[in-house]
């Protein structure tokens, strides 16, 4: 820790760098997400999410949390907490849906496949396309 005081823009320490520099990190860390998927008989899905977490810039106790997250939380959160007397009983809370048609639901399934048997009519397409401008210029 010492060498990333003296050196802290040093490309060993860019990952650290990463993790302060998204404010995601800082208000929601690593949360458990729950999820509710609903599919009605035509196909088409609704996934509604649900997440609450306290908001700390506390170092995790166990290594819960990476690394990089705890040697920015040490310094970030004695600055927040202990002199700025930030609470850290603040709740953050995110809930949000996706919803998705059947065809949707098929595309993200079987993208790859649907490309790849497009592009291999496409080649098909431009090999007789090519064969019949040879015929039509003889």
């Amino acid at each position: 820790m010492l060498d990333q005081f003296k050196n802290p823009f040093s490309s060993k320490y860019k990952n650290t760098w990463k993790v302060a520099a998204n404010e995601l990190t800082w208000l929601l860390r690593s949360i458990a997400v729950s999820s509710q998927i609903n599919v009605d008989k035509e196909g088409n899905a609704i996934i509604n999410h649900l997440f609450e977490d306290t908001f700390d810039l506390r170092p995790s106790s166990a290594g819960e949390r990476s690394i990089e997250y705890d040697v920015v939380s040490i310094i970030t959160g004695f600055l927040y907490h202990d002199i700025a007397g930030g609470n850290d009983l603040m709740k953050v809370k995110g809930n949000w849906s996706n919803q998705y048609s059947k065809k949707d639901v098929e595309w993200k399934a079987n993208g790859d496949k649907i490309i790849e048997e497009g592009m291999k009519k496409w080649k098909e397409k431009m090999e007789q396309d090519r064969l019949k401008w040879i015929r039509e210029t003889e």
